[in-house]
This record gives C-alpha cells, sequence and structure tokens, in this order.
C-alpha cells in the first residue's frame, strides 16, 4: 500500500514540472520524457532554471538550499522528481 503512494506521488510530482516546463517556454515538437536532458537541449536556461526552482519551493512547501542546485539535480525530469521527493521525506 505505501509503495503504491509513493508511485502515486512521483507521478504527480512529475506531471507537476513537465506542466510547469510547458508553461515557461515553447519546447516546439519534443516530448518531455522522464529522462529528457532537459539543460543539455536548452530546455531549460538559467533564468528558467530559477523560475522552476521557486515554482517546486511554493508548489511544493520545501527549500531548495544552494547547494542542492547543481546540473545533476535538474539533468532530467526524473532528476528533479528525485530531489523533490528526498526533500519531501526529510
Amino acid at each position: 500500500m505505501i509503495v503504491d503512494q509513493v508511485v502515486i506521488d512521483q507521478n504527480i510530482i512529475k506531471q507537476k514540472i513537465k506542466s510547469y516546463i510547458c508553461s515557461l517556454r515553447d519546447i516546439g515538437g519534443i516530448k518531455l520524457d522522464d529522462d529528457l536532458p532537459l539543460l543539455k537541449l536548452n530546455i531549460l536556461d538559467s533564468i528558467s532554471l530559477f523560475e522552476l526552482i521557486a515554482y517546486l519551493q511554493q508548489e511544493f512547501g520545501m527549500l531548495i538550499p544552494m547547494e542542492s542546485i547543481k546540473p545533476e539535480n535538474f539533468h532530467s525530469i526524473s532528476a528533479i522528481c528525485h530531489m523533490v521527493q528526498d526533500y519531501l521525506e526529510q
């Protein structure tokens, strides 16, 4: 039962992240797969990255410390979701 709740939460988090990224900028015909390299493909640039961080903090009621703002935590939807889950579980 707990495992199912974690999967649902993860899917909700991923969907919210995808929706927000799509609202930030026109990504054309790119399909936002969970492992798509967001930084490498310039889907997230420096401005949209900090907008995303502000959104995550507000949406999930968490604080993302500066030391967590590093490329590996924002590489993909999956990486962002994992980071969010880690902070929510603290």
